[in-house]
């Protein structure tokens, strides 16, 4: 907080001085120093007005410092759209900087950035995860049952003894319990006509 007062302060006597390129550079300071306080959008304000600033007298080495400071300080609160397009502006901004610390700074905020996109797809894994509310165990089987029935039903082309066999019924009879108490709803299916029958691989 103080270190935000001193910047504040700095920004205020450049403002009236007219020097542009310190001012953005000032900005760009007292932005940091917000985000440090947990100032998010003062500090995105401040920042992006250092970048405005810096463009427009020139001064790209700066505004491309600003750019990235965004990335270090405000990564986990922006849009990974806008992170990204941040990211890359700053390249263009910097890519003729002659100073070495900037290239490790590009370094560190490339994988600020990745840490973020993996944060995201892991969350994403984990929000795409199924849960137990809502689960029913009996109801779980008696859908599951009902598929393999149904399939029974058409592989054996309607015949209730064809299906019992495939599903392993020493009894038809079994199967048509089955029907009558649990799936009644399929019986439309059952048909004794031994000329119906769909062959599949799916009782091999």
């Amino acid at each position: 907080m103080e270190a935000e007062r001193i910047a504040r302060n700095a920004v205020r006597v450049l403002e009236r001085g007219g020097q542009q390129a310190l001012l953005a550079e000032g900005l760009t300071t007292q932005g940091v120093a917000l985000a440090h306080t947990g100032s998010h959008l003062r500090a995105k304000a401040l920042l992006e007005r250092a970048i405005d600033i810096a463009e427009t007298v020139g001064d790209l080495e700066g505004a491309g410092r600003a750019k990235l400071s965004i990335i270090e300080e405000l990564a986990d609160k922006l849009p990974v759209e806008e992170l990204i397009t941040t990211y890359r502006s700053a390249i263009d901004l910097l890519k003729r900087s002659l100073h070495p610390e900037t290239g490790q700074r590009l370094i560190s905020c490339a994988e600020a950035l990745f840490n973020t996109l993996e944060h995201l797809k892991l969350q994403d894994q984990k929000d795409e995860q199924p849960t137990w509310q809502g689960f029913s165990f009996k109801q779980h089987v008696r859908e599951s049952e009902r598929t393999v029935l149904e399939r029974a039903l058409r592989d054996a082309g309607g015949s209730v003894t064809k299906a019992a066999r495939l599903l392993g019924f020493k009894h038809h009879q079994s199967l048509i319990s089955l029907l009558n108490t649990r799936h009644k709803d399929l019986l439309k299916q059952a048909d004794e006509d031994p000329q119906k029958k769909a062959p599949s691989f799916f009782w091999e």
